[in-house]
């Protein structure tokens, strides 16, 4: 079995990514969108999340795009600067194989190395498959906000679930950009968790 490997997203990706993300948009309470985004509309996420300086990883294999996932700010606000928010979704029977959690701990290596403290996960409850996921990498629930959503006939809350990344300290600074990380570092995160992929 050939080896799959993890990178950075480019732009000429989006419509790969759309087309996993489509079906989560459509068809399941994991995403609470009523559609799945255009390219351009993927694609101009994209770019805003470059310009932020937070990662957005693909895995793949010669097959082609196993999954994605990406951070974005947790708020808007300046004070939530250290806080980062991921997503995580994979392309159709490409379950169980770890790469999930290979794109999220990776994630999660990447903002901690930038000087994040905090990442969170915002997960719809019930969805076993979604807790499960991400109890299992180390994130957990700190708030639920009940029946903060409405899809496909449900009222699904919202858990707010956290993963520490590193310690806060009383004059934090602001995190780096992504790109400013060392090079050698990034590639040791992307080989190292690839290996955890089956």
């Amino acid at each position: 079995m050939a080896l799959a490997k993890l990178r950075f997203a480019a732009l000429q990706d989006a419509g790969r990514l759309t087309a996993v993300l489509a079906p989560y948009a459509r068809d399941s309470v994991a995403v609470w969108a009523s559609g799945a985004p255009t390219r351009a509309q993927l694609a101009q996420h994209m770019e805003a999340l470059g310009r932020a300086g937070l990662p957005v990883l693909v895995a793949e294999d010669p097959s082609g795009l196993l999954g994605f996932a990406f951070a974005e700010p947790f708020a808007v606000r300046r004070g939530a600067l250290w806080s980062a928010q991921v997503q995580a979704y994979l392309a159709p029977d490409e379950r169980r194989r770890g790469i999930g959690s290979a794109l999220v701990n990776a994630v999660c290596d990447l903002l901690s190395a930038q000087g994040y403290c905090a990442c969170y996960a915002c997960v719809s409850h019930p969805h076993p498959e979604s807790e499960a996921f991400f109890a299992a990498l180390g994130f957990a629930e700190q708030a639920r906000l009940p029946a903060a959503g409405f899809k496909l006939g449900l009222w699904l809350d919202l858990s707010i679930c956290e993963r520490p990344l590193r310690a806060r300290t009383a004059r934090p600074v602001p995190p780096m950009a992504v790109g400013a990380l060392d090079g050698a570092y990034v590639r040791g995160v992307f080989a190292r968790r690839a290996k955890d992929i089956r």
